[in-house]
């Protein structure tokens, strides 16, 4: 247990990586339930166990009289009301590596059925399933690259059979003109991006704060942003803009309805005095651009009037060439194309307009994804790395250690495969079930590990010899088996129930939980346990702990 809740907690605690707020808090929340499940289990549970354990046995000292055995070994009832009628004798010796201590009535029925009816099964094919399973695993791995982002931008938060989703995409896709659907590209000057944000709460944005660098009243700056802007929109083939220095040289040039007062004069020339350009632009964007009214301030003091405005932010916007509703890799192309063209104009800009950047909400969109997808497989190789480290340092044993990663990495592969079969993308909400994922697919492959290499030492202290890897695998199936079956069966009881949600997320959630367990059971029992029965480790065959005295001892001797 402590293996399995080490790994688990570390395959959430690798999610936490990829930085999208729920995914992050998801992650975090979900490490911090399986140390504390860990915890309750080994205390209060285990306490609850031991006294449900001591009042089994005084039930079976009196004989199973008045059925007060049924409420705490129903197996055990099962002999004794067997024995008592004559039906069959319960042999003392049942049970090869059962402690004499615990249970001496009955061995329970599930693992006399893996004992003596699953194992011969999986032993007699066992080569056969190694070599098709691991082929299928080289199948599904080969099909889970294929896992592509999103080709929209829209979060399906409903089931799409949903008349609220229905209205909600064909607004998004089905009425929008031209303009709408294009994606805006904002050249800003004047601000910063501040780090101040919290990464774990999505309401606390970093904020935008201004830049002491910038100055737009030079007659220098003046030029070259209203150059910028026209060449801009000729460079970038865009048919949609908004620039307004650009649009203010204009109306200045023109010299129709300048103001004196404002401007200097009613044909003041271009640029302008440095002076004046606030106060002019200030009279401009009242008149004829109120969209520019907002990128202006006044002091906190005195009147507010055009002669005090100043100017602390300026913007240009542009449509670019592809919708926000693309995929992935069309936003990426064009956010490097824009990339290209603005970084290098900004860098040989005049002082004062060198900290200027260019942003687009469509690349808040991009970078989501991005990161989502680098993160995902980011953390699933993290996860393998560091699940194989506690496996070895668990076990003791490179080679059980070897197996189980081959194990983990086709459950993952596998159950990824399927839902892009079912064809799911790495969304959104496919991230965050992801996130589970890894998490899911280590337990019943360790559990039966661990079981194998303590199967031989009981084997060895009960009767004095070495065990065969054939025993060692029927003890680790017979003694885990029916707790692993279990388990996946009373996840999937609770993973079912989600499948009648309305709710997009907690659909997925629940076919993610369905998948991994169905394929994590198949991987255990018909590839991992038959992999331990054909070429499992025996002895000390693999043992690092048994390497490394081996290694000390030689080198004591050369000493």
């Amino acid at each position: 247990m402590l293996l399995t809740s080490t790994t688990t907690a570390v395959a959430f605690a690798s999610s936490a990586i990829i930085p999208i707020a729920p995914i992050r808090v998801f992650s975090i929340f979900m490490c911090a339930m399986v140390i504390f499940d860990y915890i309750y289990d080994i205390t209060i549970f285990a306490a609850m166990l031991a006294w449900t354990h001591d009042a089994s046995l005084r039930a079976q000292n009196n004989g199973g009289k008045g059925y007060s055995l049924i409420c705490f070994d129903l197996f055990a009832f099962y002999e004794k009301r067997k024995e008592q009628k004559g039906s069959a004798k319960v042999s003392e010796n049942s049970g090869l590596l059962r402690s004499k201590t615990i249970h001496q009535s009955a061995v329970p029925l599930p693992e006399k059925v893996l004992r003596k009816n699953a194992y011969p099964l999986l032993h007699a094919a066992r080569w056969f399933l190694v070599v098709t399973f691991l082929a299928f695993s080289g199948v599904a791995a080969w099909q889970a690259s294929k896992l592509t982002t999103p080709e929209t931008n829209e979060v399906l938060l409903l089931v799409e059979s949903d008349p609220v989703q229905k209205h909600s995409s064909l607004m998004l896709t089905g009425f929008l003109s031209s303009t709408e659907s294009q994606l805006w590209v904002a050249v800003m000057f004047g601000l910063v991006p501040g780090d101040d944000g919290e990464y774990t709460d999505p309401t606390k944005r970093s904020s935008l704060m201004l830049d002491p660098t910038f100055e737009p009243t030079s007659t220098a700056g003046q030029s070259w942003f209203a150059t910028f802007c026209s060449d801009t929109v000729s460079g970038m083939s865009t048919t949609s803009y908004y620039t307004p220095m650009d649009q203010f040289r204009a109306w200045i040039v023109a010299a129709s309805g300048v103001d004196a007062t404002s401007c200097g004069s009613t044909n003041p020339g271009w640029p302008l005095a440095a002076s004046t350009v606030e106060h002019c632009m200030k009279y401009w964007a009242d008149n004829h651009d109120t969209e520019s009214q907002k990128f202006f301030y006044y002091p906190s003091s005195g009147e507010q009037t055009n002669a005090n405005a100043k100017i602390f932010v300026l913007k240009a916007s542009f449509a670019a060439s592809v919708p926000f509703t693309s995929p992935l890799n069309v936003l990426l192309d064009e956010y490097d194309k824009w990339e290209a063209w603005v970084n290098p104009r900004i860098a040989a800009a005049p002082a004062g307009y060198q900290g200027g950047f260019q942003t687009s909400q469509g690349w808040w969109w991009m970078d989501t994804i991005d990161n989502m997808q680098r993160g995902a497989y980011s953390a699933a190789a993290i996860t393998l790395g560091l699940a194989a480290a506690v496996i070895l340092f668990g076990t003791g044993n490179v080679i059980v250690t070897v197996y189980s990663v081959t194990a983990i990495a086709a459950i993952l592969c596998g159950t990824v495969a399927s839902v892009i079969q079912m064809g799911w993308t790495l969304g959104f909400l496919e991230g965050i079930c992801f996130s589970i994922l890894i998490g899911l697919s280590v337990d019943f492959v360790i559990h039966i590990g661990h079981a194998y290499l303590e199967s031989a030492k009981h084997y060895e202290e009960l009767l004095g010899e070495k065990a065969s890897r054939g025993v060692m695998a029927r003890e680790a199936l017979a003694t885990m088996g029916w707790s692993v079956l279990s388990a996946a069966f009373t996840t999937m009881c609770s993973a079912v129930v989600l499948q009648f949600c309305t709710i997009t997320f907690f659909v997925k959630f629940g076919t993610i939980i369905m998948l991994s367990t169905t394929i994590a059971c198949g991987v255990t029992f018909f590839m991992f346990v038959p992999m331990l029965d054909a070429a499992g480790p025996t002895g000390r065959w693999g043992d690092m702990w048994a390497g490394m005295l081996a290694l000390r001892d030689k080198l004591k001797k050369k000493n």
